[in-house]
């Protein structure tokens, strides 16, 4: 039995309106509001946080909220990012398609790494009482790309060359990634477009799951979350998360033509909600 005869009609055959999926978009807004609320939330996790004092105690159990959401969200975003990258490419082709990217991707990356993320590295020097006035071009050049000698008053601690691309790393490995896709496109083999094919079982999922737990405990034998590196020298990576990030998109890319988000039956999301509302531990914390 096809996907079809086994989904209602009425989904099997959705549009999308106007090229965009509502649902798709919705989606979007949510995890931005995850993103806004994770990054909020951890000012007031640590006991003795360095940059933010709290006047009161931490929220008690806040990491619960902290651990569940990273173990997604970002991940959801490359996913959903690479879910009509094959489309675009195949529509667009791939010197359009990777100059597309390169508007969309590299011109933002570029310009916040020049102007938005050294400006906000310069207002906490300027701020800082034990540092001497510093001009922004000074930090820029000398600070921040560290084009000269370092400064005998830097703050002990504190990175220098305070280079780094911030929350900006996101755009980095979406190019990453839209590259190597790119390159695998340009050697292998061309396929005709994949036409509409059933959804992951339950049992694929779990499979993946259970690898992706497994890599993630390995690579954080090593690399805990919110450990930072340079990849290569110039990747800003955290690769507690990399295995998540990264087969996320690969299967965002082959879950595209394919349809998955529209043709993956309603019954068996409500089935994992309510799998999950069942779990008691959660409304403890």
């Amino acid at each position: 039995m096809t996907v079809h005869q086994q989904l209602d009609p009425v989904l099997a055959v959705m549009p999308r309106r106007s090229g965009r999926l509502e649902s798709v978009d919705a989606l979007r807004v949510f995890l931005i509001s995850l993103v806004v609320a994770h990054h909020a939330l951890e000012a007031y996790a640590d006991r003795d946080p360095s940059e933010v004092p709290l006047p009161d105690p931490p929220i008690p159990h806040i990491w619960a909220f902290l651990w569940v959401n990273a173990a997604f969200f970002m991940g959801l975003f490359f996913f959903l990012s690479a879910y009509f990258t094959a489309g675009a490419a195949n529509r667009k082709g791939t010197a359009a398609f990777l100059r597309d990217r390169f508007l969309r991707l590299g011109l933002p990356l570029l310009l916040g790494t020049v102007l938005i993320v050294p400006l906000a590295g310069w207002s906490h020097v300027a701020m800082d009482p034990g540092m001497p006035p510093t001009s922004y071009w000074t930090y820029l050049t000398r600070d921040f790309f560290g084009l000269g000698p370092k400064p005998e008053v830097w703050p002990a601690g504190e990175l220098w060359p305070a280079y780094t691309l911030g929350h900006l790393w996101f755009l980095q490995h979406l190019l990453i990634y839209t590259l190597l896709y790119a390159g695998l496109r340009a050697v292998l083999p061309r396929r005709s477009d994949a036409a509409v094919g059933n959804p992951p079982s339950n049992t694929a999922i779990t499979c993946y799951a259970v690898l992706l737990s497994a890599a993630t405990f390995i690579i954080r034998i090593w690399y805990p979350q919110d450990r930072w590196i340079a990849f290569l020298g110039f990747i800003q990576m955290e690769p507690a998360h990399i295995a998540q990030y990264a087969s996320l998109f690969a299967i965002g890319v082959y879950a595209g033509p394919r349809r998955w988000i529209e043709t993956m039956p309603a019954r068996r999301g409500m089935a994992c909600w309510r799998s999950v509302s069942d779990l008691r531990w959660w409304r403890t914390c």
